[in-house]
C-alpha cells in the first residue's frame, strides 16, 4: 500500500467531509505495516493517494475477516465511491467473496485518494494490501496451498493419536486428541 496516513476518531462521529477537510497535521504516519489499536469506541480512518497514468482495477485487502465495519470512500473527479464491508452483514452481501475483506476499486487515469473508516467493538489489527488481480490470485494461491498444508497436518496427527489412544487406552492421548482439534479450529 502507498504511503498511509491514519487518523484516531474517538468519537465515532467524523464524517467523510470532514476528513477530506483536515490538514496533514491531523493524521499520524503508522510505524509498523501491521495496524493495531487496543482502544474499544473509535473509529480509525486510514487515507492514501493514488495516481494512475490510466482506467485500471486495483483491489484493497483486509487480511482481518473480524472487523465490524469497514467504509471504504474512493474519490476521483468524477465523485465519490462507497463501499461497505464487515463482519456484522451477510457474507453473501460481500462485493468479492472471500474470506477477508477484498475491496475492487476501478480507477480513472489521474489521481485518486482513498479513504478507509475502520470500526470494531473488540481489538483492531490488520494489514492492508493494494494489488493487481493477477497479484491477488497468486498470493490468495500460495496462501490456500499454506493453509491445505497446515490443515492436513492437523488431521493427521489428530488420527495418529486417536489410533495410539485406541491400542493403548491412556486418556492422556484422548485430551491431546481434543487439544489438537481445538488449535486446529482456533485457526480456522
Amino acid at each position: 500500500v502507498p504511503v498511509l496516513d491514519l487518523y484516531e476518531d474517538a468519537t465515532s462521529g467524523v464524517r467523510l467531509e470532514e476528513i477530506r477537510s483536515m490538514g496533514p497535521a491531523s493524521f499520524a504516519k503508522p510505524s509498523t505495516e501491521t495496524l493495531n489499536f487496543s482502544r474499544h469506541g473509535s473509529a480509525y480512518w486510514v487515507r492514501f493517494r493514488l495516481s494512475s497514468p490510466g482506467p485500471a482495477v486495483w483491489l484493497v485487502k483486509c487480511d482481518n475477516p473480524q472487523i465490524d465495519r469497514i467504509d471504504l470512500f474512493l474519490v476521483t473527479k468524477g465523485g465519490v465511491l462507497r463501499k461497505t464491508a464487515g463482519d456484522e452483514f451477510p457474507f453473501g452481501s460481500r462485493e468479492f467473496q472471500h474470506r477477508n475483506f477484498i475491496f475492487p476499486l476501478g480507477l480513472p487515469a489521474g489521481e485518486s485518494e482513498v479513504f478507509i473508516r475502520f470500526k470494531s467493538q473488540g481489538s483492531l489489527f490488520f494489514q492492508l494490501h493494494l494489488m493487481t488481480p493477477s497479484a491477488f490470485a497468486r498470493a490468495d494461491y500460495l496462501e490456500q496451498w499454506g493453509l491445505g498444508l497446515y490443515y492436513g497436518v492437523i488431521i493427521v496427527m489428530i488420527l495418529f493419536n486417536f489410533l495410539i489412544y485406541m491400542a493403548v487406552r491412556d486418556p492422556a492421548y484422548l485430551y491431546y486428541v481434543f487439544y489438537i482439534l481445538t488449535f486446529g479450529l482456533f485457526k480456522f
